[in-house]
């Protein structure tokens, strides 16, 4: 009997070893402006916010010029994709746009990131990313695709 309640335990202890548990890596967002001309986009200063302290607390300012990301327009929409950490929008700060060419300030804040994770065998890859399914953008909370999640900024 003890015997059998050791092998049964050797099985359990080795069926759960093969078990592997991913935790998926944060999201980033993409930052698209529809119907804004290419000058009016062309530089952004961009302000990062420790998150939750109503853009009380600012941590660094950056500019966002084609220099250092990749800027590309399909048909009303001007895509800018960060070329380097320091540009990338993630859930853990709150965020201010200022556009020069317009005078205009936009507050995004709120991300709201689902910390992911994925259960598979000892061979299981680790590559997948949290999804990101809503955001707040003027205070008015905005959808978005949550597996590739973008920041959508219409003209007004």
């Amino acid at each position: 009997m003890l015997k059998t309640a050791f092998l049964i335990s050797a099985a359990l202890i080795l069926l759960y070893s093969c078990e592997k548990t991913c935790y998926c890596e944060s999201n980033t967002m993409t930052l698209k402006f529809i119907s804004y001309t290419d000058d009016e986009v062309d530089t952004i200063e961009m302000r990062r916010y420790i998150k939750g302290t109503a853009f009380s607390s600012p941590i660094d300012t950056i500019l966002i010029t084609d220099s250092a990301n990749t800027f590309s327009r399909s048909a009303d929409t001007v895509t800018i994709v960060a070329g380097a950490e320091r540009y990338r929008f993630r859930s853990t700060f709150d965020y201010t746009l200022f556009l020069p060419s317009l005078g205009r300030t936009i507050r995004i804040d709120s991300i709201f990131e689902i910390q992911d994770a994925i259960e598979g065998g000892k061979d299981l890859q680790c590559n997948c990313l949290n999804r990101i399914p809503y955001y707040d953008l003027n205070d008015s909370t905005m959808r978005t695709d949550s597996i590739s999640p973008s920041i959508l900024i219409k003209r007004i």
